[in-house]
């Protein structure tokens, strides 16, 4: 008879057994940040009497609804703070655990998006999976500490606060669900692996987790912490935005969430803020002063990170070369202006290129900037402090490539899924998921990515820099982005 009932320390709680794996959805690990509770850090969920129904997944954080972020929930509410799990068994085994931190650029997503379904993970690898909704937008990262004292000084990290909060609630429960509390692999992707990167410098944090993977992204470079100042002036947008005065805060707390959320549509990307409370001091900083997390790490990007932002813009196809020249002197997506570039940079990426060419290599010099560059330096800085492996995904046909996020169905293992909109051999494709898949699995099991489906990948270091290459046929390669780095190097003397 397989478990399905799990006493949590709030109360019971009842999954549903799919296949050969336990499902319990929607699992709350904090109270709902109503009222008062709104802009504060997440407080532990009450106890409960009886049996909590776990079979259907719960409201996600409140945000605007993007198709790209399809879920089987409709509902949104601030009443968010949901988990899921699934596991091979509710018993005594001690699995390794890997949570799963969602990306969407800190403004949209949840963490039961069906291309995260866990049970391959559970099926597969023997792991128990955990996926996390946290706090969005303004609800999520609104600097109010100048606005609203000492009792907000953390509510621009509120949603790295519920992070933190899920992560305790697997502290304190996961045993129940077949899981090891001292074996939890933290990874995410894109404001995901953003937050896995905060995470590695919040003191609340440490412990929590034993190992982590970062996908395409870090707090570094183009995608940084933003201080206290600068989360004020980000707060006084919103405020002019909103027509709230400053010494108005209890607009900000009875304000309804959907008029939060749709009228700072236009501020920009939320980032979590260096508040000196809940996130002391920086990325660069705590890599410095020796106080990032020691754990082992994979980190990487993808090759054509951002194909994924100049094909959703619907005059790209259209440009002609001039223009798409200078299309990044404008926005793409959340992303701020770009350009104009450096001779140097200039002659790498465009100078005498037309047509797909030139397309490529604008998307490479954007993808530099915003990601692979990031993760290059984050790697170079913390090489000889933590075990680490950097992988770059190259897989990708078409226009798409290998852009933004298409790593992700084969990290889970749901290529099938009709979002992931992949082109290839389906051999292919399925061979590719399942080597991805198990190298993932390997990393949470032993702390090591190395298994018997990859050539051997030996960690990162700095006289030949070791990149595993994630393609149709996997490859190890010495320093990838060796001339990326040149040319950038070349750029600091300007």
């Amino acid at each position: 008879m397989v478990a399905t009932i799990v006493e949590t320390r709030y109360g019971k709680i009842q999954g549903v057994q799919v296949g050969n794996v336990t499902v319990w959805r929607g699992i709350r690990y904090a109270k709902p940040p109503l009222g008062e509770l709104r802009f504060r850090p997440p407080q532990p969920p009450d106890r409960w009497d009886g049996i909590a129904d776990a079979t259907q997944f719960g409201p996600v954080a409140y945000q605007v609804r993007n198709p790209l972020f399809e879920t089987e929930t409709v509902a949104l509410s601030e009443d968010c703070l949901r988990l899921n799990v699934w596991s091979p068994g509710a018993d005594d085994k001690r699995r390794p655990v890997m949570v799963f931190i969602h990306g969407g650029s800190f403004r949209g997503g949840s963490g039961q998006q069906r291309v995260y379904d866990g049970s391959s993970f559970a099926s597969v690898g023997d792991v128990v999976l955990v996926t996390v909704n946290y706090r969005l937008g303004p609800l999520g990262f609104l600097y109010l500490g100048d606005m609203a004292g000492e009792a907000y000084a953390s509510s621009g990290n509120c949603g790295l606060l519920d992070q933190v909060a899920a992560l305790q609630w697997v502290r304190e429960n996961i045993a129940a669900f077949g899981g090891d509390p001292d074996r939890v692999t933290l990874f995410g992707e894109s404001a995901g692996s953003l937050s896995v990167s905060a995470l590695l410098c919040m003191p609340a944090a440490k412990g929590l987790f034993q190992r982590a993977i970062l996908q395409s992204g870090v707090l570094l470079g183009a995608l940084s912490m933003i201080d206290a100042a600068f989360a004020a002036d980000v707060t006084r947008r919103v405020l002019a935005s909103l027509d709230v005065a400053p010494d108005n805060f209890e607009a900000l707390v009875n304000m309804p969430a959907e008029d939060l959320i749709e009228k700072t549509q236009d501020i920009g990307l939320w980032m979590p803020v260096v508040d000196g409370v809940s996130v002391p001091v920086s990325l660069m900083e705590a890599i410095k002063t020796g106080t990032l997390h020691d754990v082992p790490l994979i980190v990487g990007s993808n090759l054509y990170e951002l194909a994924f932002y100049f094909h959703r813009d619907p005059d790209w196809s259209a440009l002609a070369d001039e223009s798409r020249r200078s299309r990044l002197n404008r926005p793409l997506g959340p992303f701020p202006a770009m350009g104009p570039f450096p001779a140097p940079i200039e002659q790498h990426y465009i100078e005498g290129k037309k047509g797909e060419e030139l397309q490529n290599g604008l998307i490479k010099l954007a993808t530099f900037i915003v990601f692979s560059g990031p993760v290059q330096l984050f790697v170079e800085t913390v090489a000889n402090h933590s075990p680490l492996w950097v992988y770059r995904f190259d897989w990708g046909n078409g226009p798409w490539k290998a852009s933004h996020a298409f790593e992700l169905a084969f990290v889970f293992n749901t290529t099938d899924h009709p979002m992931t909109e992949l082109e290839g051999e389906p051999d292919d494709i399925s061979t590719m998921a399942d080597r991805m898949h198990r190298t993932w699995i390997a990393f949470a099991h032993h702390g090591d990515p190395n298994n018997e489906t990859i050539p051997h990948w030996p960690s990162y270091q700095h006289f030949n820099r070791p990149t595993m290459v994630l393609d149709t046929v996997n490859r190890l390669e010495d320093d990838p982005f060796a001339e990326e780095r040149r040319v950038w190097g070349m750029m600091a003397q300007h």
